[in-house]
């Protein structure tokens, strides 16, 4: 499982319930998940996941890719041919996550 470090989000202007929270996330796999806790992180729902590649680009890595289901998000990452990344040097994938606390 890859390690994921929380990041201040100083203000959100989002309607009702929902927040931005945004973690750095440093991936040791080709498909790596991280499962939230409600109680740890302060939400209960992700509502969408947003992966931006901040390091480790390189000519074995192209890009990341995350999808969730409940509180777990499964980041992929991927080389310039479209298939699964074989180096994971140096990545760092930034999450951009719309949550709620609200189920």
């Amino acid at each position: 499982m890859g390690n994921i470090v929380p990041t201040k989000v100083a203000h959100t202007e989002l309607s009702g319930d929902l927040k931005i929270a945004v973690y750095t996330f440093v991936p040791t796999s080709a498909s790596d998940t991280y499962t939230f806790v409600a109680a740890t992180h302060k939400f209960r729902k992700i509502w969408a996941v947003i992966p931006v590649l901040e390091a480790g680009q390189d000519s074995l890595l192209l890009t990341a890719s995350a999808a969730f289901s409940g509180l777990t998000i499964t980041v992929k990452t991927w080389n310039p041919e479209g298939t699964a990344a074989t180096n994971w040097d140096g990545i760092v994938v930034r999450l951009v996550l719309i949550v709620s606390s609200a189920d």
